[in-house]
């Protein structure tokens, strides 16, 4: 964590905003220390949004990628 600001690559973190093991909170900690970090919570979603929400990760990821 004391590392994060190292970080000069684009990051996209996402959190489920039911995720009980990385709950948001801890997810826009990370993010936050990340400089230019994005943070997306997918909603309806526990720790595994991309079986639980597989759509909505999709459209924030090529919403993160797309120039």
């Amino acid at each position: 964590m004391d590392r994060l600001g190292e970080i000069t690559v684009p990051t996209l973190v996402m959190a489920g905003r039911d995720d009980f093991l990385f709950p948001p909170e801890h997810q826009r900690e990370l993010a936050a220390g990340i400089p230019g970090a994005r943070l997306q919570i997918i909603e309806r979603a526990g720790h595994n949004a991309h079986t639980e929400q597989p759509a909505e990760v999709m459209r924030a990821v090529r919403d993160f990628i797309a120039p």
